[in-house]
This record gives C-alpha cells, sequence and structure tokens, in this order.
C-alpha cells in the first residue's frame, strides 16, 4: 500500500488492497512466524474492523478524518480509486459516495460540517455539500496531460468563508504548473456550493506534492517537479 495513514486516540485508519482499516493502537506487537488467527483475535478484540471501499485493489489516495467540523461525530473521507467514500469510524459503515468517474490520488480535504472537495487526474476539482456538488477546471494553460495529484491545504477562511490551495502537476510532462487558491461558499444543505478563484501563482514545473500551510508565518510551502 502506498496510503498514507491518519489516526484518532485509539486507532490507525488506513487504506490497503481497496480496504480500509480500522487498526487498534493497542495491538500488540508479532514475531514474523507468529498465527495469523492469533493477530486477527487481538485486533477484533480491541475493536479492530475493515470495510471494502473499492474493487481496485490499487487505491492510491489517503484517508481523511473529521473530528472538527462534523456535527453528528467523526467521519472518515477516504479516496476510493474513481470516489470519495464517506465512512462512520464507530461502525465502520460506508454513509455517502460521491462519485468523480476518474482517479483521485490525492486526499479529501474537509472544508465543514458534510463539505468536502477532492481533485482528479482530469485536472477538476470536486466540491460537495452532501450530495450537491460541481466540478471546476483547473488547468490555466489547458494542456491535455494536466491533472491534480497532490492533496490541498485549508487556509484561513476569507469573509467567513473555508479557502484551500491546489496544486496542478501535468503527466510526463515537464511544464510550468500552477498553485491556486479558491473560496467556497456553503449554500446550505441541498444546494451546491459556490466556488470562487482568488489568486494564481505560475510554478517553475508542475506541482505533483501536496501542499503544507505554515499558520505562525501565513505561508504556503510545496515543492515542484523540479525541486523548487
Amino acid at each position: 500500500s502506498i496510503s498514507q495513514s491518519v489516526m484518532d486516540q485509539n486507532f490507525i485508519y488506513h487504506i490497503a488492497g481497496g480496504y480500509l482499516y480500522k487498526i487498534p493502537i493497542a495491538l500488540g506487537f508479532y514475531d514474523w512466524d507468529a498465527p495469523l488467527s492469533e493477530i486477527i483475535r487481538e485486533f477484533k478484540e480491541l475493536g479492530g474492523d475493515s470495510i471494502k471501499i473499492s474493487n481496485n485493489p490499487n487505491v492510491r489516495s489517503h484517508p481523511t478524518i473529521d473530528s472538527i467540523y462534523s456535527k453528528a461525530g467523526p467521519r472518515i473521507y477516504a479516496g476510493a480509486d474513481k470516489k470519495v467514500v464517506k465512512v462512520n469510524p464507530a461502525t465502520m459503515e460506508i454513509l455517502r459516495e460521491y462519485n468523480a468517474g476518474v482517479q483521485i490520488i490525492n486526499a479529501p480535504t474537509v472544508l465543514g460540517d458534510d463539505l468536502i472537495a477532492f481533485g482528479g487526474v482530469d485536472a477538476r476539482i470536486y466540491v460537495y455539500k452532501g450530495l450537491k456538488g460541481q466540478p471546476v477546471i483547473y488547468n490555466p494553460d489547458g494542456h491535455p496531460e494536466a491533472q491534480i495529484t497532490g492533496t490541498y491545504s485549508q487556509l484561513p477562511d476569507v469573509n467567513g468563508h473555508p479557502v484551500f490551495v491546489v496544486p496542478v502537476n501535468y503527466r510526463a510532462t515537464d511544464k510550468a504548473g500552477y498553485v491556486g487558491a479558491f473560496q467556497v461558499i456553503d449554500n446550505g444543505e441541498g444546494h451546491e456550493p459556490t466556488i470562487n478563484k482568488l489568486w494564481d501563482f505560475k510554478t517553475d514545473n508542475g506541482v505533483a506534492a501536496s501542499i503544507t500551510y505554515d499558520a505562525r508565518k501565513h505561508r504556503v510551502y510545496f515543492a515542484d517537479k523540479s525541486g523548487a
């Protein structure tokens, strides 16, 4: 698995082989020759669980845990090949699916209660409030190999509305890329969110990596494919 993990106080959540796993932090350490049945027994006794989220065993996205915005309790959002699933970690039940129709590599970004954003390899930004959403193409140069693979970073709200930063990469191509900031207006349940672009920053090369925001200095950090 190439998926990164997230964790809460008691469990680690990880994607592998098309499954989302809930792994107890208290799980003991075992020798390589330990019986699998013994490991699984302790895994289940400590509350471990798993759920299938994709038929593709090579899911390349990462899970995100929302323990801040959700009014109904913590929620896990996980890229599952060509969709994102919303999972209740207490029951490991899939509550909702957001279908993009293209491969999703970056981790979903939670912007509010039931409000998420993610990107696809078609250079589209997907923002959903519940099941209402709209894709926005972010490809300033109109390049046919543009894609969004890096995970967004959330910035401080502007006028009370969440803001996130998006990187643009290019498949098998070296050319100037972009990082753009977008504001999302939550129009309430049953309505599509409004997406406004705030600014663009042109880079020396495509940005395949994720973006980090430093709140102390109010700066955004990332690396493009040229190493800059």
